[in-house]
């Protein structure tokens, strides 16, 4: 189903759009894909959405949206989590009980093991990286495990961030070189070999989200509560490479793999940022905090895709 509503905008450069508004009036905007609270993951490789529902995992193709496949997952829901590897086809999901591996979208078979967040409902952050290993926190708690072995690795405890667990307050390094924790008050930067987690840098700074980037997996993207600034840190020894200057405070969100333009949240809003201009694109008036950018498409938690891909342009 798809629904189209006015709109009302200000034009910037080009067809770029300073400024989107649009009215709801209690229907939905967009075309729907699964209709209820949904998790995503984009694989480029195979230009494919994941999307954990009741019992199955579903195979999207994110040009047309058309589904691609769907498989059997005992006890998935709504609150399961997915992740997809960079620079290969493989996907992991987790339900409440165990974390499913599987080797590319045609879901032909899958592997499982349990999981030590058993009792959690959405992680506040899941992540498969390019070293096979998987990345698993929540409520204070964080474990990596190795996918060869099914076994845990390393854990850490940290002090949760106190809020809904719709943001970036824990990020993993693309190969599982670093991890990264947003306190309430500061940051932890551990760096991680041979199995062994080591703090090297903390401070008292008032962050409130973060990002790896999976391109220049050693580039870190910071948000500050304080100030509209993105920092932009070697991940090696959290040094300042430079920043993005903002108009306000904002969360962010991801990196869109397809076009490499960052989606950013504020209480109020939905933006898009292209990160070497340091340009708002797009702003759109919205409370939605789970969103992601994919192909220039946002995917929100609703389970409604909305195609922004004119107002990129």
């Amino acid at each position: 189903r798809s629904y189209t509503y006015r709109f009302e905008y200000s034009p910037k450069k080009g067809n770029c759009v300073e400024n989107v508004r649009f009215l709801t009036n209690n229907f939905v905007w967009g075309q729907e894909i699964t209709g209820i609270r949904s998790d995503y993951a984009f694989n480029l490789l195979e230009n494919t959405i994941y999307i954990p529902t009741y019992d199955s995992l579903l195979a999207i193709e994110t040009e047309t949206l058309a589904r691609i496949n769907s498989i059997f997952l005992p006890n998935l829901d709504t609150y399961s989590n997915v992740s997809t590897q960079y620079g290969s086809t493989k996907i992991a999901v987790r339900s409440q009980e165990n974390i499913f591996i599987l080797d590319n979208s045609q879901f032909l078979e899958y592997t499982f093991f349990p999981n030590n967040h058993s009792q959690d409902f959405l992680l506040e952050h899941f992540y498969y990286t390019a070293n096979s290993k998987i990345a698993c926190a929540r409520n204070g708690l964080y474990i990596l495990y190795d996918v060869t072995s099914e076994e845990s690795e390393i854990t850490i405890t940290y002090e949760p961030y106190p809020t809904i667990v719709s943001r970036n307050y824990v990020g993993t390094h693309r190969d599982g070189k670093f991890v990264t924790f947003v306190l309430e008050n500061g940051i932890q930067h551990y760096r991680i070999t041979n199995q062994l987690a080591t703090l090297i840098y903390e401070d008292n700074e008032s962050y409130n989200s973060l990002l790896y980037s999976e391109t220049n997996p050693d580039v870190l993207y910071l948000s500050r509560s304080n100030t509209p600034n993105i920092e932009i840190r070697n991940a090696n020894d959290f040094s300042l490479i430079s920043e993005i200057n903002l108009p306000e405070s904002v969360f962010i969100r991801n990196i869109d793999p397809n076009s490499q333009h960052m989606l950013l949240t504020t209480y109020s809003a939905i933006k898009v940022l292209e990160i070497e201009t340091q340009e708002i694109l797009i702003s759109i008036n919205s409370s939605v905090s789970r969103s992601k950018l994919y192909n220039s498409k946002l995917f929100l938690e609703s389970g409604y895709c909305i195609d922004i891909k004119p107002f990129l342009q």
